[in-house]
């Protein structure tokens, strides 16, 4: 995968969006540095999610210019792309029939895994790798949520958005999530991390408040 140069920029000006009547944020400008880790903190309903969505490509704002350039004015920029960005959140759907090793490799089929990181290695710290013949249904919320995580993380992407990566998890889960964490921000992916809870994410580049 081609991967972004670190002279580009990932922007957002005058960003906006509504639901119905309903502005949730609007006139939002800003700019993520290439491979930098950006934390969004917010309360509940601030909007966090929904700028999550747009940031990765699954959701199209109302208004608003959302994308990576290398202009000053940054006019000319590219729309996220799903196959350089993906979104780790409540709405990443694990189909309940397959076994973790078949979900694993079904990801793999369509996303490479960095190199030298793989969800194998990341899980068996966990001890999910015991239920590799297991279909997902069987899974608690928080062996699910690993699941998405050790994924996500693992895979090569230029952009990767966490909205509420902590949510499910215990303290030890916490603990285990931090340390994948910090393993892919030394890689080349520019993080992006929403959460209600910023006590349970490692300190990033910069934060925004919504």
């Amino acid at each position: 995968m081609e991967r972004v140069g670190s002279s580009r920029r990932f922007v957002l000006q005058n960003c906006g969006h509504r639901f119905r009547n309903r502005w949730v944020f609007r006139g939002l400008s800003g700019q993520i540095e290439s491979q930098s880790h950006l934390l969004i903190r917010g309360a509940n309903g601030s909007g966090k999610s929904t700028l999550a969505r747009i940031l990765a490509g699954t959701l199209t704002p109302a208004e608003g210019i959302v994308g990576w350039t290398q202009t000053l004015d940054a006019v000319a920029v590219d729309p996220p792309s799903p196959l350089e960005t993906l979104l780790i959140g409540p709405g990443m759907a694990l189909h309940p029939d397959l076994t973790l090793k078949e979900t694993i490799a079904f990801h793999e089929a369509f996303r490479p895994f960095w190199p030298d990181l793989h969800p194998w290695v990341a899980l068996e710290q966990t001890g999910l790798t015991a239920h590799l013949e297991k279909p997902l249904r069987s899974f608690s919320s928080g062996m699910r949520q690993r699941v998405k995580l050790a994924l996500g993380l693992c895979t090569q992407s230029n952009l990767i958005v966490l909205d509420e990566p902590s949510a499910n998890l215990d303290a030890a889960g916490i603990r285990w999530y931090q340390e994948l964490l910090q393993s892919t921000m030394g890689r080349t992916a520019t993080l992006v991390c929403s959460n209600h809870r910023p006590e349970d994410h490692l300190t990033p580049d910069e934060i925004w408040d919504l």
